[in-house]
């Protein structure tokens, strides 16, 4: 997986931002040169969506099925998901059963953690380990000859672990795929669209100028 470069942006001009992989020396709109100049905005570093699950305790990670988000993703892409426990290790289930460790496969994953920004850490992990352990507990339910690409896959463990935690806000969400996946999964994935598609215009051109209305 080759290593992501860092997005920045600039405005020197009125509403004309300047996004580039490198900070120009001069305004590619105007011209002018950007050393002693005052920047109507100084440059800085777009927060990139992706995460290292490893690094995304007591999480829900997404990430495509094959490839990478950056270079191979496209919106009709199947995604894969998985938990991650408190020490970051991926619980994951595919047509090879159950399985759960640190692999360099989610280095760039997204990671979904709305439903425990509220929560003392501490004694939130616990619960969620425990529970996600009792889930994966049941061998036979997560067996490789039970899954199924349509009825039985990485979704149907992944609702099956957040039913389990009898989380309120959580619960009518983790009973409907199609309702999880609009409460969870589609924002996070409308908002790295964005982050992708800047990235891979500027992977062809070496500075790109948005007009504010863009």
């Amino acid at each position: 997986m080759a290593e992501e470069k860092a997005i920045f942006c600039l405005e020197h001009c009125k509403g004309q931002k300047i996004f580039s992989f490198r900070i120009p020396s001069s305004c590619t709109h105007c011209g002018t040169g950007l050393n002693d100049c005052i920047l109507r905005i100084p440059p800085f570093r777009l927060p990139s969506p992706f995460r290292d699950a490893q690094k995304c305790p007591c999480s829900i990670v997404l990430k495509p099925t094959k490839g990478d988000f950056l270079t191979d993703y496209k919106n009709s892409d199947n995604l894969h998901i998985g938990v991650t426990n408190s020490s970051g290790v991926v619980y994951e289930y595919d047509m090879n059963g159950l399985s759960f460790h640190k692999t360099s496969n989610w280095k760039r994953c997204l990671a979904i953690k709305d439903f425990n920004k509220d929560k003392d850490f501490g004694s939130w992990s616990s619960y969620w380990d425990f529970t996600l352990d009792v889930v994966s507990g049941h061998q036979e339910q997560w067996a490789r000859t039970r899954y199924d690409e349509d009825r039985h896959n990485c979704y149907s463990f992944v609702l099956a672990f957040l039913k389990a935690l009898q989380v309120p806000e959580l619960s009518s969400f983790a009973r409907d795929r199609r309702m999880f996946c609009e409460k969870y999964i589609l924002p996070k994935t409308a908002s790295a669209a964005k982050y992708i598609t800047l990235y891979r215009k500027l992977m062809s051109e070496p500075h790109l100028v948005l007009t504010n209305k863009n």
